[in-house]
């Protein structure tokens, strides 16, 4: 009986997934953010579950795509982290850095039924402290005459 409501929220969030107007959907949280050229891919999706739904962490995968490039599953990272009563999560992590600004995250369900929710992320450039680059213009423009 567990497992048939199960299998029934779970398409149910899928399907209200691919209805959503917004990145806010009944199965996940927020579209993630904060992939960053150079940096390993770090995110932390939000998950939604109904009232005494247990998710397993074998259910669950991640396929990680930068660029045109599909990594190894060896190269990716996908814990399921428990915290208060629904404030489950998905942390995805790569254990390289990213070199292409457009990151495809695929997330896959697999227990009940195969189903997946795919996210498409624009890493940001790499931060550069502002004292470092006005230091840099300043160093190589020559003084204004008077």
């Amino acid at each position: 009986m567990l497992k048939k409501r199960l299998f029934a929220t779970v398409v149910t969030a899928f399907l209200g997934m691919a209805a959503a107007v917004d990145a806010s959907t009944v199965g996940a949280g927020s579209a993630p953010r904060g992939a960053v050229i150079g940096q390993p891919l770090d995110l932390l999706i939000a998950l939604r579950l109904e009232a005494g739904e247990v998710l397993r962490p074998d259910c669950l995968t991640a396929e990680v795509t930068v660029g045109d490039q599909r990594l190894p599953p060896a190269q990716v990272r996908a814990v399921l982290e428990n915290g208060p009563a629904g404030a489950n999560a998905l942390r995805v992590r790569t254990l390289i850095a990213l070199e292409e600004p457009v990151v495809e995250v695929n997330i896959i369900a697999t227990c009940a039924a195969r189903l997946s929710r795919r996210f498409i992320l624009f890493a940001e450039p790499r931060p550069v402290p502002a004292v470092t680059a006005v230091t840099a213009a300043l160093a190589g423009t020559p003084p204004l005459p008077t």
